[in-house]
């Protein structure tokens, strides 16, 4: 039970740090503009698989769901078959990292590194990479083009991942302390240094990528108003010829004008109808509705007429001028109701009309909703006073325009050359400020793409381009949009190509560096054994001679300068030859190592005990009275007294002989090391002929 729930508070922290990992780094990326591929919770999940099982791939696996619904905008079967991918190509790495280099990888060798790094992440990385893509086509998320550029977008985010964080979280596992040790920093950082100025190559590229397309769409953009500009002059030229006509006429009927305007009306679909409105004074007007009303083409009801606020057409009220509708063509039954109107009654049409005559130029209304018009749809009336040189404004030559017309006709056929893809929007900005979206239109296949992903189209690549324009009084902008669609087909392979060759001196840097880390671990510990068997003998384990004397000549200047006194025992076993002599060398060599063995126990750890001779041990007592180390010397006589020594049935006793010397100030100068251990040898040979078995102090 105890298990279980360390397995599952294992699961959920895995759980949590994938998904913690997979969303920090894709906000991360988006808060700082990044476009450069990187996943490296796939190096993490692949390392706890490999160390620990394939236990914690179900943890793995609601960790990938849980990032992957957030990203897209929680599309369930999206994120489930995207977790799936990850999940497989997890567990595949696993198991081909364990076939490489086994449940604790170290890699250390050379055959292992390379190849552990190429196949878990060049190799296995296709299998995630490829069900993401078709996932998200399948789903609608991309089209069938740009699965490519998704699926190596992908794989790239996964390599990069993989072979740096796949051996950088193995360093930080506590199961692998050992095999990493002193690795960590010389590996990690370089791959972390090279990573970093690689995103930053390749951000570099992407951005002078993304405005080298805002500087072409910029520049169509100028194209597209430079000639929604021409058009507009088309339409003046159009009203210019109404002012011309109507100048060089005495009198117009209402068949004239028909027939005047019929061929811009043919030649110009964005204009919706051509009016003539003159001034009428209010002592002309019952003559002027008369006179109206003998035109066969005119009803009989003619009058002047001016709207109420809820829309009723009602004769106009008494006032000294109007400005009346007196022909407009086509005309129509939409169109009839607006005969006869006076749009010097409506407050936006009265303020073209002053507007255009102070000007003397054509003048355009704010946006409005016509008389004949019920679905709410914006439209501009164009004034363009018509008057003879000298002589005050006879009236107004006026074209009508919805604005939806208006745009198609000059951007409904091929007038950029990645039309299809643009979105093209006309705005007005009033004169209170407000900015208005007259009208709009659409490319006919629009592609919607997933923001979150890395390395797919940013939210700054489509924002808005406008151009303004001024004509016809007002100040208008054409503004264009490039669609996520048009962005892919402009997009180079440049980036793609900077990112391989990342990726490729990333995996050789990360294998250059665990090969040269391993090697220098391998050097440093071959040195340690090497210097351990320098100072060591290979016998019994203790100090040699050489080893020894040299901590007994530090050990003599510490007493010479009185900074510590010591002291040294020199020991001789007794009866030890005859165990050479009765059983062997073998059976010598056991008993030394024995003896070896009780020595070390009786000191303490500050303490070195040393064999200096076929059956002659030395001991330095660090920082020790004469009172404590007589105990301790009393001690290894007891000891040894009572050991007995068995070999192949023969029984042997051994006893110690041991010659006692201080090391202190007082006797400052000390002897040389030579002459100190020639000392302590004369007392134990006093102990020897005492009677062996005892401690001479010299």
């Amino acid at each position: 039970m105890k298990a279980r729930t360390k397995l599952l508070w294992r699961s959920v922290a895995l759980t949590l740090a994938y998904a913690g990992i997979g969303l920090s780094t894709s906000y991360l990326a988006q808060g700082l503009s990044l476009s450069f591929p990187f996943w490296p919770a796939a190096g993490l999940a692949i390392a706890i698989v490999l160390a620990h099982g394939y236990r914690y791939l179900p943890a793995i696996a609601l960790g990938s769901v849980l990032v992957d619904g957030v990203l897209s905008d929680w599309h369930l079967p999206l994120a489930l078959t995207l977790a799936a991918g990850s999940t497989l190509q997890i567990a595949l790495a696993a198991w081909c990292g364990r076939r490489i280099s086994g449940v604790t990888p170290a890699l250390r060798h050379p055959k292992e590194i390379l190849p552990f790094l190429i196949v878990m992440g060049p190799v296995c990385s296709l299998l995630g990479s490829s069900v993401g893509a078709y996932a998200q086509y399948f789903f609608g998320e991309i089209t069938a083009s740009q699965i490519p550029f998704s699926a190596f977008t992908w794989w790239a985010g996964d390599v990069l991942g993989i072979i740096v964080f796949t051996p950088a979280t193995l360093m930080f596992l506590p199961t692998m302390q050992y095999q990493w040790q002193g690795r960590r920093t010389k590996v990690l950082f370089p791959s972390l240094l090279l990573m970093i100025m690689a995103a930053i190559a390749y951000d570099q590229i992407y951005a002078f990528e993304t405005q080298r397309i805002r500087l072409e769409l910029q520049e169509c953009a100028q194209n597209m108003a430079h000639q929604f500009e021409k058009n507009l002059t088309r339409h003046t030229e159009a009203l210019q010829g109404v002012e011309s006509f109507i100048l060089s006429s005495e009198t117009v009927t209402a068949s004239e004008f028909r027939t005047f305007t019929r061929h811009s009306l043919e030649n110009l679909p964005g204009l919706s109808a051509l009016s003539w409105n003159p001034f009428v004074l209010d002592t002309e007007r019952q003559a002027f509705e008369t006179q109206q009303r003998l035109d066969p083409l005119i009803p009989d009801d003619f009058q002047i007429t001016e709207r109420l606020p809820n829309g009723e057409l009602i004769p106009a009220q008494k006032r000294p001028s109007y400005v009346v509708v007196q022909f407009i063509e086509p005309f129509n039954e939409k169109h009839r109701i607006v005969q006869g109107f006076d749009i010097q009654s409506d407050p936006q049409r009265a303020a073209a009309v002053i507007n255009s005559m102070e000007t003397d130029q054509a003048y355009a209304t704010e946006p409005l909703t016509l008389l004949q018009d019920t679905n709410g749809q914006r439209s501009i009336l164009v004034l363009l006073p018509v008057n003879s040189q000298g002589e005050s404004v006879r009236g107004f030559a006026v074209g009508v325009y919805r604005l939806d017309n208006l745009l198609a006709e000059v951007f409904s056929v091929g007038t950029c050359a990645q039309q299809q893809n643009l979105r093209v929007a006309l705005l007005y900005t009033t004169e209170s400020g407000q900015t208005l979206n007259l009208d709009q239109l659409d490319p006919p296949n629009p592609t919607a793409h997933r923001k979150a992903d890395l390395g797919e189209i940013a939210a700054t690549e489509t924002e808005p381009i406008t151009v303004p324009i001024r004509y016809w009084g007002r100040t208008w902008q054409l503004q264009i949009q490039p669609t996520e669609a048009l962005i892919w087909a402009k997009k180079s392979y440049t980036p793609q190509l900077v990112l391989t060759i990342a990726l490729i001196l990333l995996l050789f840097n990360e294998s250059f560096l665990l090969l040269v880390t391993a090697e220098e671990l391998a050097e440093r510990r071959q040195a340690v054994i090497n210097s351990y068997q320098a100072s060591h003998d290979p016998l019994t384990d203790l100090l040699n001679r050489r080893a020894f004397f040299a901590t007994l000549e530090q050990a003599r200047s510490e007493a010479n300068s009185g900074l510590a006194s010591h002291v040294l025992l020199f020991c001789d076993l007794d009866h030890f030859k005859p165990v050479n002599d009765t059983v062997g060398h073998n059976a010598g060599d056991v008993l030394l190592r024995d003896i070896a063995h009780l020595l070390a126990q009786q000191v303490r750890a500050e303490d070195q005990v040393a064999r200096v001779g076929g059956d002659e041990f030395a001991l330095l007592l660090r920082n020790c009275t004469l009172e404590n180390s007589l105990s301790i010397a009393e001690a290894i006589v007891s000891i040894l007294k009572n050991y007995t020594f068995t070999w192949q049935q023969e029984i042997f006793q051994i006893t110690i002989s041991i010659g006692l010397i201080l090391l202190t100030s007082e006797s400052a100068p000390l002897p040389s090391v030579d002459d100190l251990m020639a000392q302590a040898d004369q007392a134990c040979y006093r102990a020897k002929r005492s009677g062996r078995n005892q401690v001479c102090v010299g």
